[in-house]
């Protein structure tokens, strides 16, 4: 096996470029590169997949339910694409791998790596802080092209190790809604805060959708949607603003005919009471789930 190279690269720096930090190995950085280059396309409008992938090629998406079940959304590379031309539309989106572990022999290579994702709201400047554990299995033909990706977002039951996810390399990272994560003080906790997106546990009086109850529940049928996350939907949030106006929030691996439905199920929607936090109307995240 002298031909088998290894390679592990960890980033600390923000942005999509992949220059290793640490080297254990210099090697071939021409699949690197390839992966480099998919990840900055990938993020923008007009994504073409066909520079990136095999005929072939297939992506996958797990994703767990809150009782730690996995769900497994398999995307046609066309698919993909979709998917990134109706997130690009409604977010800005930043990608940073954190760590890369890659490695090759021939024509064949493989990388799995942790990446962070920002997702900023076009409309409201709201971001969206994520990570995900992506394994990516590339052949070299003229250039070297995508065969399998897969996207393995994390939940709380699953988290991360600190090989994939170091804390000196991470500790600036926050996660979650919002421009930090620091733990709240009981003093700021009692404070409204114009900017944040509030979950309703954090509420005083939850955001309530008025007239007759019978009025939500045909809406939720209407469009086949609960709010049970037991139900094995697909998650996306609402954001009802301090006006009551609701907004299509986070999508998650919706495909691009579940976020059409999504849409119009938003927009179908009447004008909710708030939420209410320290006597103020505020914004508060939903989640629901289309079934």
């Amino acid at each position: 096996m002298k031909h088998l190279h290894f390679h592990i690269a960890l980033i600390a720096s923000l942005g999509l470029g992949m220059m290793p930090a640490v080297s254990l190995a210099q090697t071939p950085s021409t699949s690197v590169q390839a992966i480099d280059a998919f990840y900055l396309a990938s993020a923008r409008a007009n994504f073409d997949p066909k520079a990136f992938f095999t005929p072939d090629a297939h992506c996958q998406v797990v994703n767990y339910t809150a009782d730690g079940k996995s769900k497994i959304i398999s995307l046609t590379q066309d698919e993909f694409s979709a998917q990134v031309d109706t997130l690009v539309k409604m977010f800005d989106v930043e990608q940073q791998p954190v760590v890369v572990l890659s490695r090759y022999y021939g024509h064949l290579a493989t990388a799995y790596m942790s990446v962070y994702t920002r997702l900023i709201d076009k409309k409201s400047g709201d971001t969206l802080r994520l990570r995900s554990i992506q394994a990516v299995q590339m052949i070299q033909q003229t250039d070297w092209k995508i065969a399998s990706l897969v996207i393995q977002n994390e939940v709380s039951t699953f988290p991360f190790s600190e090989e994939l996810w170091p804390q000196e390399l991470s500790a600036e990272l926050a996660l979650g809604i919002g421009e930090s994560n620091a733990e709240d003080t009981t003093e700021t906790m009692s404070l409204y805060d114009p900017s944040k997106v509030y979950n309703i546990d954090e509420l005083q009086v939850a955001p309530e959708y008025p007239g007759d109850p019978s009025l939500y529940t045909s809406l939720l049928s209407a469009f086949n949607v609960t709010t049970d996350g037991d139900a094995q939907g697909a998650p996306f949030t609402v954001v009802i603003e301090e006006d009551g106006f609701a907004r299509l929030g986070y999508v998650g691996d919706l495909s691009g005919a579940q976020i059409e439905r999504a849409t119009s199920f938003v927009k179908s929607m009447l004008i909710w009471y708030p939420g209410v936090k320290s006597d103020a109307s505020v914004k508060t995240k939903l989640v629901f789930y289309l079934l």
